[in-house]
């Protein structure tokens, strides 16, 4: 006999709960009695945390098809060219900073010197006050007297050169790359570079 889903004596029967004297009550005191008399399994309650269990579970998951396989995704030709070119590229880049790293290892920082307003000659150096203090002891030697300052972060020298401009002077100017000025009125500004 099937019982019915409305009749609530077979549930209160089934819960202990009630004794009925439906049919569906005695079948549900007969199925209680059956399921109290089956012996209780001895069963310990699992770990917190049982790594191993749970390793046992994902691969149950997985031969069963109910999980993907993540640990070796299939390899496709498309995957395949994907990491190719991935490796291609990045050989390419330890190549490329290799060249650079030896290209610009041990080479001096040049000086970058160019013109300005009110004929200030404005140079780029990795050091700006050792290059101000080279060009003053220089120029101090070839008989120019020259005043260092500073400026709004700039290490400067003023100077006056002779008329004509002695060998001795020009020969300063041409190893740092300043031009001779036409006035006489040399004004050098030294700026560390505000890029690496």
């Amino acid at each position: 006999m099937t019982p019915d889903p409305n009749d609530d004596s077979f549930i209160e029967t089934l819960a202990g709960r009630g004794t009925g004297t439906s049919d569906d009550a005695r079948e549900a005191a007969l199925l209680r009695a059956r399921i109290l008399a089956e012996p209780a399994e001895a069963v310990s309650p699992p770990a917190a945390h049982d790594p191993a269990r749970e390793d046992a579970l994902i691969a149950r998951a997985r031969a069963a098809g109910l999980l993907p396989d993540r640990r070796r995704p299939p390899v496709t030709a498309q995957s395949a060219l994907i990491a190719r070119r991935t490796g291609l590229a990045a050989a390419a880049l330890v190549v490329l900073g290799l060249g650079l790293a030896l290209t610009w290892h041990g080479r001096e920082p040049e000086e970058a010197v160019r013109g300005g307003a009110a004929g200030i000659v404005h140079i780029e150096a990795a050091d700006a006050h050792a290059l101000q203090r080279e060009l003053l002891s220089e120029l101090t030697a070839a008989g120019v007297s020259a005043t260092p300052y500073e400026r709004l972060g700039a290490a400067g020298l003023d100077a006056d050169l002779p008329t004509p401009v002695t060998a001795a002077a020009r020969a300063v100017l041409e190893r740092h790359r300043i031009p001779v000025p036409a006035d006489g009125v040399l004004v050098i500004e030294i700026r560390e570079p505000s890029h690496p």
